[in-house]
């Protein structure tokens, strides 16, 4: 999973190569002169970028959005409608701009910026619709901690500084957090009882006790001691400033929080699914059109669920005969003898094997990856694992991928994750975003579909590559991976647009993503605390493949696997239409080559 900040959940990176990055970028090829449109791109969504400072924060680009690290994004009423008439304006100077004499990559450019954003538009219909609380990464509480926790930098005086001034600022945002639940109540939309249910522990730890308990105090005092170029005084008065601000500010914000979900649970919906909100089958269907950037419905992406949990229980049935004495029945009860008998890894071993795992990686799919970037990964660990973050366009921190500091890992289902979260899957795709020469905007952002479709496809490529050749085991671990990523695709629109039940969700991840209940139970959560979120995976992934194998066919001997690759990562992250029209291009030209 790709873990950023609201803004990068589903704006885009636009077009292909050979426009001019703004901000230079370790190992970036040498910019081409930046043409108009380019900087109209720039200068467009430098505006939008300056609505989101985390999301600035987290890849360097502050001082470029004319920010200085010192403020959180805004969750007033008047502070979203400022933000969504700056897409409109956006969208509407787009319009206005005579696409007759652009470039061919200021065209893609142009259909990419305005997918998005007559999409961002459109879903403006239904303001304050997400589930501001919940218990994913997603949510609230773990975005504010992981600004405070692993995001900002505190390496230098005015790092320190910053942070210490973003800390003030924290009460008033938790403040403007309270009220969007207040409004979204009076709305009648209020987060399915057991989503509130689950998020109320991460708010609750904070929400009580003194500055010397506070994470994010603690962050700062011990980042006081490393820094250079601030005296003792300056050291005591921020420090002193950030535990008025944490027991005047923050403590009592998060109380009030704790007290508004607690009282909201009691009145929320029993069972999830957006369907039982007013509104909700409306938005459901825009909200997975602007998910996948396809025109998909419920039903059919339900049906493609479907038809991909055929096939791939066939292939763990297949799999499972390289493996003596494995049981010849259902798919979730092979894989649960695979994933017993191989057994797993303790947390304190974890990030080693990952690491390992990372390096064999890297010599088996660095060959065909032309374009492989120049900034290293890292493995870490976090309260949540299981997700990558990407580091800033500059290069200066590595991306991560974070694992569970208190879970151990099956040992079968470690291979894939390596794949799919690092090499070749996210960390591969956006570091190569980065470093690609074009405009900034089209450096950072991404399509969710686009995105994990990669990923998801990184883990299939790894396979056949030979990753598995002696690992049965793991072959297993990658089909259990890809069966609960179909799965999603039925549990999803199920939930939300054919009323399922929480139970009977988990009852089908289990049978047929091949999971265990425990993590059945937080998959599900995960699908109603974020709707839609999780289709982008396997609708992306489906694209990917069937574009390789348009390709293949096209091209017969003269396909070339590493030129795909460069073809489908030297563009950025684009809508899977757009990606469509440049594979397409790409198969022309090469057909049209002596």
């Amino acid at each position: 999973m790709l873990k950023l900040f609201a803004i990068m959940l589903a704006v885009c990176a636009f077009g292909c190569r050979g426009v001019e990055a703004q901000v230079p970028a370790a190992g970036s090829v040498p910019a081409a002169p930046p043409t108009e449109f380019a900087r109209f791109l720039d200068d467009s969504y430098r505006t939008l970028l300056a609505r989101y400072p985390e999301a600035a924060t987290q890849f360097g680009l502050s001082a470029w959005a004319g920010l200085d690290d010192t403020v959180l994004d805004g969750l007033s009423a008047e502070y979203l409608a400022e933000t969504a008439r700056l897409e409109r304006a956006a969208l509407a100077a787009l319009e206005a701009i005579d696409m007759g004499g652009l470039s061919e990559a200021d065209r893609l450019s142009a259909d990419v910026y305005r997918t998005y954003l007559e999409s961002a538009v459109r879903l403006q219909a239904f303001p304050e619709r997400d589930f501001l609380v919940n218990p994913t990464v997603f949510g609230v509480a773990y975005a504010i901690e992981g600004l405070f926790i692993e995001i900002h930098p505190l390496d230098t005086a005015d790092g320190v500084r910053s942070y210490a001034a973003r800390l003030n600022a924290l009460g008033a945002k938790l403040a403007e957090a309270a009220d969007s639940l207040e409004r979204r109540e009076a709305a009648g939309w209020i987060a399915p009882r057991i989503v509130l249910g689950a998020a109320l522990a991460d708010l609750e730890a904070l929400s009580y006790g003194t500055a010397r308990d506070n994470p994010f105090y603690q962050r700062l005092e011990d980042a006081l001691s490393a820094v250079a170029g601030l005296t003792a005084d300056e050291k005591a008065a921020l420090l002193a400033g950030a535990a008025r601000a944490v027991e005047s500010e923050i403590i009592p914000g998060y109380a009030r929080l704790v007290s508004i979900v607690s009282g909201q649970r009691g009145r929320a919906p029993t069972e999830p699914g957006l369907w039982r909100q007013p509104g909700g089958v409306e938005y459901y269907a825009e909200l997975l059109r602007y998910k996948t950037m396809t025109d998909l419905t419920p039903a059919e992406v339900h049906a493609m669920g479907l038809k991909a949990l055929e096939r791939i229980h066939a292939d763990i049935r297949t799999a499972a005969a390289r493996i003596p004495g494995a049981p010849t029945g259902d798919a979730a009860s092979i894989v649960t003898w695979v994933f017993n008998r191989t057994g797993g890894v303790r947390p304190a071993q974890a990030v080693a094997e990952y690491k390992r795992i990372l390096a064999a990686a890297i010599e088996r799919a660095k060959p065909l990856l032309p374009l492989y970037p120049a900034a290293p990964v890292d493995v870490r660990t976090a309260p949540q694992g299981g997700y990558y973050q990407p580091g800033p366009i500059d290069g200066s921190r590595p991306g991560v991928f974070y694992v569970s500091e208190s879970q151990g890992a099956w040992k079968a289902a470690m291979p894939t994750l390596v794949h799919h979260e690092t090499v070749p899957g996210h960390h591969v795709q956006i570091a190569i975003a980065h470093e690609l020469p074009l405009p900034v905007a089209r450096k950072v952002l991404s399509f969710e579909a686009y995105a994990e479709g990669w990923a998801l496809y990184s883990e299939r490529l790894m396979a056949e590559l030979g990753a598995y050749r002696d690992d049965p085991a793991g072959d297993i671990g990658r089909l259990q991976y890809e069966a609960f990523r179909a799965a999603r695709l039925c549990v999803d629109t199920g939930v939300h647009a054919m009323k399922w039940t929480f139970e009977q969700a988990v009852d089908f991840m289990i049978s047929q993503g091949c999971i265990d209940p425990g993590f059945a139970r937080n998959e599900v959560m995960r699908y109603a605390s974020i709707p839609a979120q999780a289709t982008t995976y396997y609708v992306g992934f489906l694209t990917m493949l069937d574009l390789r194998d348009r390709a293949m066919k096209a091209l017969g001997p003269r396909f070339d696997l590493g030129a795909f690759h460069a073809t489908v990562l030297g563009c950025g992250s684009v809508p899977l239409s757009v990606l469509r029209q440049v594979v397409e291009n790409w198969i022309a030209a090469e057909k049209a080559k002596p």
